[in-house]
């Protein structure tokens, strides 16, 4: 927990909320284009985006002709495979046409090179489609004539004559050749076959679509000459030709097409000329093999063929355009550039542009001094930190390169085959030499090393952007081979300096800093002195001068967990902020941390990470003792990899607590930390680096479910899911579903989601709240999800609320709005049975005949005799059950702590409209063993304003062999409520216990019935909640407060209805180790800038119970006073407060664990490493 202290003493000292964060200080980062990019796309769970071999300029003349370099020095010739060209990609920042290493295409003094640098580097294409270079007016041309030979090759010169027929374009799919991105016309029937070399292959004449005939020399295939597993699509009605094609080889001499069968032997020409008509136009696709199941219109279409692998590929925007976001508020920053607008997609299409650019000048042994650019072809990006406050991104595995495309040192082997005991210096039993020093493989008494000389210099740059400030370093290790100053600048559009800095090579580390004044952001100077102190009486504080911002490590006495009851921890940790100015505010970029890594200066470490870090809550409290609201960002890490510098240093076991205030003077804050519900992002960086991953957990001693919002590693944002024993130890994974939206269109492409923003407003301890929001590629339809977490002692329950609404008119072969255990990712999840109801009437009870698990072959997804598209009876709220878990069906929790639990969902609300028609249930079908919900099977469109909303409780019970061990850890009466039912009747009993009625009294508005959700505007809040014992400790969110502070008496009291003598309790009975407030949760509002308390109740009278929020309802009158009192005070906010919160993990983490194993899931994770001893 944290909290704020003011001095008594000082009556300047102003109100909490007047140093919150606004809205505008909310940190976004977001990739526009697609969930990320499609290299940071795991496995075959995504389609292929249409991309091959990169962006290649191709310049058509009569057969075409594709840019080779070598070195500086660029030529024009044909080439006879897809992707075999020099690598072109245009830039939009300043229309620079950049080659893969970095290098520009250069225009000066007439002759065309590529150059580390340009004076002029910009190009147009004009409407002719000639390259014309914007400084001399003239555009790229031959040297020679324009009719090559099959052999023929020329030098690219600037020529003022524009010649005719040398225009350009950009080559990015190997399926749509320059000419021919909309498709083929078909100018004449297909020939029978003829053979070239050994091949049988027919030809075709065509025509691009305007009628003209395209000279075209380049196969359309790989850099190996083949590109298998083709089809043909006809364009009027996306029919496919039924055979597949091997691959195309040109279009020239005549300008036929060349097709060649596959298998080669199949002479479907005849075939072809029936299918085809003179005129139509075709295109090509990858795979849509497996007879009419990847027909759009087939019943049950998947997406997928037969045999599991996607029927289209789909766009490739997230790779034309692979930019990251990250922003503030309405001022949001790419590239360093910066605007006012306040829509994210205008903000990205108006922001201006802007350069940096890193070089050395260095001199390397005896070489000549060289000038050095960093090159960031083989870029990695890791996110360590994301969240409201900061976002902090690193860039890595970067190298400086010579004007040649040289480093200045290289790997290599010692020349003779050398072998060795021991490196250069180590001893005298067969060193290797001073000139290649290092013994790499040397095994005693098996095998000898080889001698090498290693190039391990790295180099990386990193952000960090917080609420008003982004901070730019490039670092690198400590290089010795050789000297010289490293210069850093970011330049705008016009080519005008923002910022420089410099630095020396052999300890790289140069800084750029820039902060938000107003509205504007500019550079500052990061050695000057800060006008904020922080102390601590119990941590270590460190000021790091280029971030701007104060690190306090805790104490290595600061408790932790090993996986075993941990019990309840709290651990205060006071800091004193001190705001030196008198006349100005200022900000405070705060960060609580156990061996997070630092940048500037050394201190002593808190101690290794505990099993406390899967759990791990942190809050601020004010000076009585209370939770302040101030809001928290927790970022933390348990992964560890073998690359210090691919990962930038910030692998490893580490927690952090963020925040961001605004600080009048004489403030002071003092933190720790508690058990509850947790939900954090969890960086991956030392794992992998696809960016994204959040992880939520119900105390320590494990994760309980994870989320992977971008769908990163298997395109499904529920993963890793874990069911609760109260044991503190680790579980078995039982994941995964998934609430994204999953859209095939009509003619069967997957549309996949952009612009996805995950944020944790909240991560408990009592109710975290977190939102996902994207839109589909094509934007037709947005997708908004909450998820919410809290603090019970029964099992493992997850709110949810996922709305997907069109925007536009859509139509679509396949449409997923939810699914429990997804299709790409599903372990451990063999129910005996699937049992389905509404209320307490069971409609369906089906037993399992299928298992599928991830694999989408056809008779594994929508199965014969399986449910399929139907709408569900009765009128809610729905239950699904997947209980009776068979998976690891030996293996219980006496003989081992790693079992697995049963699932189950509840539909608590729901409400469609589809086609302009209202619906009133949900319609599900079943996926071998798999639970999707969509639309009717009649249903295949979406209108503009059409939506899916749902409001459902994702739940992991205990299975019935383990259920007395939770039932003894947990001490639960709701678990002794539901010990004598079966697994499918304990879901029921959530659905049905979870119907509360919710009665407000005077002037309270209910915004929720469960959990449940209040706003007031009386002083006093009554309100009565009917519908029996609840399951568990149910959330009361009270919103609309002026001031998080409870006053003398107020509390959240309540009473049994069936209590005739009127008794009423306090929830601070909850209240544990000694303090006064640690049973309840503030929150703080952004946007209506009103408070939230956040109590967590059981409920266990069969008639009712009966709550007031204020001072003691004995003293009360018979209704609240009309008259509003000042603590707390009440107002309206637009904002529901109770929306769940989400956030993406498929547990790319390593468990922590006692044990330095790595636990046996399926998922791509291990657990965190164990405390110390």
């Amino acid at each position: 927990w944290a909290s704020v202290i003011w001095p008594g003493t000082n009556a300047a000292n102003p109100e909490i909320r007047q140093i919150l964060p606004r809205s505008q200080d909310t940190v976004h980062v977001s990739w526009p284009n697609g969930p990320s990019t499609s290299q940071k796309l795991g496995g075959n769970n995504w389609p292929s985006f249409g991309t091959g071999g990169g962006n290649q300029l191709h310049l058509r003349f009569s057969n075409g002709f594709v840019i080779f370099s070598a070195g500086d020095a660029i030529t024009l010739r044909q080439s006879y495979n897809f992707a075999t060209g020099t690598k072109l990609s245009l830039r939009g920042s300043d229309s620079a046409i950049v080659d893969s290493s970095g290098k520009f295409l250069c225009g000066e003094g007439g002759s065309v090179t590529l150059s580390i640098s340009c004076e002029s580097p910009s190009w147009t294409f004009l409407s002719s489609g000639s390259l014309k270079h914007d400084s001399t007016g003239s555009c790229l041309a031959p040297s020679g004539s324009s009719a090559f030979g099959r052999e023929d090759v020329s030098d690219l010169v600037l020529s003022s004559d524009s010649p005719n027929g040398n225009d350009g374009e950009f080559w990015t799919d190997p399926l749509k050749p320059p000419g021919f991105k909309t498709g083929f016309k078909i100018a004449g029937a297909a020939s029978s076959f003829s053979v070239a070399g050994s091949t049988n292959r027919f030809s075709l004449r065509v025509q691009n679509e305007d009628g003209a005939f395209e000279g075209f020399r380049e196969s359309l295939s790989g850099p190996d000459g083949t590109l298998s597993n083709l089809v043909v699509v006809r364009s009027r009605d996306n029919k496919a030709f039924p055979h597949k094609i091997s691959y195309v080889e040109h279009i020239a001499w005549g300008k036929n097409m060349f097709i060649r069968p596959d298998p080669d032997d199949d002479d479907w020409s005849a075939e072809w000329n029936a299918f085809f008509s003179t005129g139509d136009m075709f295109y090509f696709e990858y795979d849509t093999t497996g007879g009419d199941v990847c027909e759009p219109s087939t019943a049950k279409f998947t997406g997928y063929n037969s045999g599991g692998s996607f029927c289209r590929s789909t766009n490739s925007g997230l790779d034309d355009n692979p930019h990251v976001v990250i922003g503030v508020g309405s001022t949001l920053v790419r590239q360093l550039g910066a605007t006012d607008h306040r829509s994210l997609k205008d903000v990205y299409a108006n922001l201006p542009g802007a350069a940096l650019s890193v070089t050395a000048d260095l001199t390397c042994g005896s070489s000549a001094p060289t000038t050095y650019t960093l090159s960031s072809s083989s870029t990695q990006l890791g996110l360590v930190r994301a969240g409201h406050t900061v976002v902090q991104v690193t860039a890595s595995g970067l190298q400086f390169i010579d004007s040649s495309g040289l480093g200045y040192c290289t790997t290599e082997d010692e020349p003779t085959n050398q072998n060795c005991a021991m490196s250069f210096g180590e001893g005298s039993n067969n060193p290797c030499p001073e000139s290649h020093p290092s013994c790499i493989g040397f095994v005693s008494g098996s095998s000898w090393g080889k001698c090498r000389k290693e190039c391990k210099d790295e180099f990386w740059v990193e952000v960090d952007v917080w609420a008003d400030s982004v901070a730019l370093n490039v670092k690198g290790t400590a290089v010795s081979v050789c000297t010289g100053t490293v210069n850093v600048q970011v330049d705008d559009e016009s080519e005008n300096s923002i910022a420089s800095a410099s630095g020396d090579i052999a300890n790289l580390n140069v800084p750029l800093r820039f902060e938000r004044r107003g509205s504007i952001f500019g550079s500052v100077d990061v050695t000057a002195a800060s006008s904020v102190s922080v102390t601590s009486t119990v941590g270590t504080v460190l000021f790091q001068p280029s971030l701007g911002d104060f690190l306090v490590e805790v104490p290595t006495s600061t408790p932790k967990c090993s996986y075993s009851k941990c019990g309840e921890i709290l651990y205060k940790i006071p800091v004193t902020l001190s705001n030196q100015d008198i006349m100005n505010s200022h900000p405070v970029r705060l960060t609580l941390s156990r061996k997070f890594p630092i940048r500037e200066g050394s201190i002593s470490r808190g101690g290794n990470t505990g099993a406390e870090i899967t759990g791990l809550s942190i809050m601020l409290f004010d000076d009585s003792g209370q939770p302040s609201g101030i809001p928290v960002q927790i970022s933390k890490n348990w992964h560890s990899g073998s690359n210090a510098a691919y990962w930038a240093g910030w692998d490893g076991s580490w927690w952090s607590g963020n925040v961001y205030v605004n600080l009048p003077p004489d403030t002071s804050i003092s933190l720790s930390f508690d058990p509850g519900w947790s939900h954090a992002q969890l960086s991956i960086v030392g794992y992998s680096d696809r960016w994204l991953w959040e992880e939520a957990a119900l105390g320590t001693g494990g994760e309980n479910i994870c989320f992977d919002p971008l769908g990163s590693h298997t395109r499904a944002t529920i993963t890793d899911v874990r069911v609760k024993l109260f044991d503190g130890s680790w579980k078995e994974n039982v994941g995964g579903g998934d609430f994204s939206l999953l859209y095939f269109d009509e003619t069967g492409r997957m549309i996949y989601p952009k612009s996805v923003e995950s944020t944790i407003w909240s991560s408990g301890p009592c109710f975290s709240n977190s939102t996902i929001t994207s839109v589909t590629d094509d934007e037709k339809v947005t997708s908004r999800v909450e998820v919410s977490g809290s603090r019970t002692n029964d099992f493992v329950r997850v709110f949810l609320k996922v709305r997907h609404e069109a925007i536009e008119d859509v139509s679509f072969s396949r449409l997923s709005f939810f699914q429990v255990a997804a299709e790409t990712y599903n372990y451990n999840n063999l129910p005996e049975e699937y049992v389905v109801g509404s209320g307490s009437t069971v409609s369906d009870t089906i037993a399992r005949t299928c298992t599928g698990v991830t694999s989408k072959a056809s008779d594994k997804m929508y199965y014969e005799g399986g449910i399929y598209r139907e709408e569900m009876t009765g009128d809610g709220p729905w239950f699904l059950s997947m209980g009776k878990n068979q998976a690891d069906a030996d293996v219980a929790y006496v003989d081992n702590a790693m079992v697995v639990g049963d699932r189950g969902l509840v539909v608590r609300e729901f409400k469609a409209k589809i086609g302009g028609v209202e619906l009133t249930r949900p319609s599900w079908s079943l996926l071998c063993d798999k639970i999707e919900f969509g639309t009717t099977a009649s249903v295949n469109t979406m209108k503009k304003g059409d939506y899916w909303e749902a409001k459902m409780e994702f739940l992991v019970l205990p299975r019935q062999v383990d259920y007395g061990t939770a039932q003894e850890n947990s001490d639960s009466a709701s678990l002794d409520d539901l010990a004598t039912m079966s697994e499918w009747q304990r879901v029921r009993e959530q659905a049905t216990r979870g119907s509360l009625k919710v009665t407000g009294g005077d002037g309270v508005v209910v915004e929720s019935e469960y959990p449940i959700g209040l706003k007031g505007v009386l002083g006093q809040v009554r309100f009565s909640v009917s519908g029996g014992r609840s399951l568990g400790y149910v959330p009361i969110v009270i919103a609309g407060l002026q001031t998080a502070k409870r006053g003398s008496g107020v509390d959240l009291w309540k009473r049994d209805a069936s209590d005739e003598t009127g008794n009423w309790s306090q929830t601070s009975s909850q209240a544990t180790l000694g303090e006064s407030s640690n049973y309840y949760q503030a929150n703080w509002d952004r946007e209506s800038q009103t408070f939230e308390l956040v109590f967590n109740v059981e409920m266990r009278d069969e008639t009712g119970t009966e709550f007031n929020f204020g001072t003691d309802p004995g003293t009360w009158t018979t209704s609240p006073t009309a008259t509003p009192t000042p603590n707390p005070t009440l107002s309206p906010t637009t904002r529901p407060s109770m929306s769940p919160t989400t956030r993406p993990s498929m547990s790319p983490t390593t468990r922590p664990s006692t044990s330095p194993t790595t636990r046996p899931s399926m998922s791509p994770t291990t657990t965190p490493p164990p405390p110390d001893s």
